[in-house]
């Protein structure tokens, strides 16, 4: 079995529409570049396309030193990396981390935008958030990503999902940072060590799937589908499973191209 990786995507913006690249650095956060922004509530607590779909809308790109935002009809540039002293506790999921919040009319626009207050908090170096500790080991990091650094799937399994559905899907609905070719359906849930390229990484378990594998990623609309079908063939206890979390073992760069080696 050959396994190659065919994609990299990185999520600059939580929750936000994601960039395709050719190559990117491994960083023990995850991705360089992923989710080290996010946006919140007047409560400083995240929002993400559970509650407001039409964040699929909010176009990422990465050029220079800047993050480009668009999203109805309009364009904005954030720096990929801030500092200053306007920090605060931020909120995802139970964890509280120190974020830098992010001033100007970019805040307003996606206010506007989303209906309600909102700001957009950087996720700086000096911050530390743990990985869950129901899978990861002590000191395994990650930045705004629900859980672990990494999301990797197989062309294989989203194939076999669409196999099953009346419309076929894209991958961009189930928002991987890797994507793979060349093994079984559903293979990657078995993976534990495993290297793409020079760098090492450890596979921690089945991604579990919300609500979100349900919103057209190109028009922001929320439908039934896959999680309908999801429940008849991939349900364990509550919960439906595609793709596997990861977290890094080492800190470099891959390509798409690498070739994916189980270690045995």
């Amino acid at each position: 079995m050959s396994v190659t990786l065919t994609q990299i995507n990185l999520y600059p913006i939580k929750s936000c529409a994601g960039v395709s690249v050719h190559s990117a650095r491994v960083e023990k956060r995850g991705l360089q570049f992923d989710r080290r922004w996010m946006i919140v509530d007047e409560s400083k607590r995240f929002i993400s396309q559970r509650s407001h779909p039409q964040l699929a809308l909010v176009k990422t790109g990465l050029a220079n030193e800047s993050i480009s935002i668009q999203f109805d009809g309009m364009e904005f540039e954030i720096p990929q990396s801030t500092s200053g002293p306007s920090t605060a506790p931020v909120i995802v999921w139970e964890d509280e981390v120190e974020g830098i919040l992010f001033g100007g009319r970019v805040n307003e626009a996606l206010s506007d935008f989303l209906g309600q207050k909102v700001s957009l908090v950087y996720y700086p170096d000096s911050s530390s958030r743990q990985a869950n500790l129901n899978y990861a080991r002590p000191g395994d990091q990650v930045s705004f990503a629900d859980a672990y650094p990494f999301l990797l799937l197989s062309e294989a399994s989203l194939q076999d999902l669409n196999a099953r559905l009346a419309e076929p899907l894209p991958m961009n609905r189930f928002r991987p940072n890797f994507v793979v070719r060349g093994c079984n359906p559903y293979a990657e849930d078995d993976w534990g060590q495993f290297s793409i390229g020079s760098q090492k990484f450890r596979g921690v378990k089945p991604c579990g799937r919300c609500e979100i594998t349900t919103v057209d990623q190109q028009t922001g609309i929320p439908a039934k589908e896959p999680l309908t079908t999801f429940a008849t063939y991939r349900k364990r206890g509550n919960s439906v499973y595609l793709g596997e979390n990861v977290i890094g073992e080492t800190e470099g760069e891959i390509f798409v191209g690498d070739e994916l080696k189980i270690q045995i």
